[in-house]
């Protein structure tokens, strides 16, 4: 009977660790590795009722803390990456429309 548990734990893990991949992108796999053992402590409390013990739950906080500040930093790095592309995209659109205009004898700029 424990045998199946396993089986059905670990390809529950396997699952969710896939969706998440696909989900997010590749350098979140080894960030997502420790969510295994917080979910087969949760399993094994819920399943096959062993008891749960403080380390176990101070170990699951720390680790789905230190998953959230990883995600909450790379969101963060991802915003300001898109930021700045979006600002040089502006300013590349600016210059080449005053590359397209020129100066007529009025001294005001027409489009060419």
């Amino acid at each position: 009977m424990v045998e199946k548990q396993g089986i059905v734990g670990q390809a529950m893990s396997t699952v969710v660790t896939s969706w998440s991949i696909k989900r997010t992108g590749a350098v979140f796999v080894s960030t997502f590795s420790p969510v295994s053992l917080v979910s087969a402590t949760l399993f094994d409390f819920l399943i096959l009722r062993s008891p749960l013990y403080l380390g176990s739950i101070i170990g699951s906080v720390v680790t789905i803390t230190g998953l959230n500040v990883f995600l909450w930093g790379k969101r963060s790095e991802t915003d300001q990456t898109v930021s700045k592309i979006l600002t040089t995209s502006k300013s590349c659109q600016m210059i080449e429309n005053e590359d397209n205009m020129t100066v007529d004898d009025n001294n005001t700029k027409l489009p060419v």
